[in-house]
């Protein structure tokens, strides 16, 4: 399962529907877009609906704790904090938003636990 798979699934579950038909009347796009979404991983575009439909944060706001969860248990675990680091922002990718909440989110960590 690819991440907008993952995503899709989460509109699912927040909108409490059981098709991608039903999520696509439901979120006002077509439903060949959403199966192009599925087949080409398009987090980009989903992430933008999202911003539209003002449920990014519903969607994506625990993202930044998870990815904080595991770089700190992995750092943990193998004393290279530095590279997990990088690997988180490079997953988060061009999202300046989600880049700076998550940056944040480490800080305040590093705060509360070093």
């Amino acid at each position: 399962m690819n991440d907008a798979e993952k995503l899709i699934d989460l509109l699912l579950t927040y909108y409490n529907v059981t098709s991608v038909s039903q999520l696509a009347d439901v979120i006002d796009i077509g439903q060949p877009a959403l199966s192009k979404w599925k087949k080409n991983n398009s987090v980009g575009a989903i992430k933008k609906k999202c911003r539209e439909l003002g449920i990014y944060n519903e969607i994506f706001g625990d993202i930044n704790k998870e990815i904080g969860d595991v770089l700190v248990e992995s750092a943990a675990d193998n004393n290279d904090s530095l590279r997990l680091y990088r690997v988180a922002l490079a997953t988060i990718g061009d999202d300046l938003a989600l880049r700076e909440s998550f940056e944040a989110h480490i800080k305040t960590w590093i705060r509360e636990n070093v």
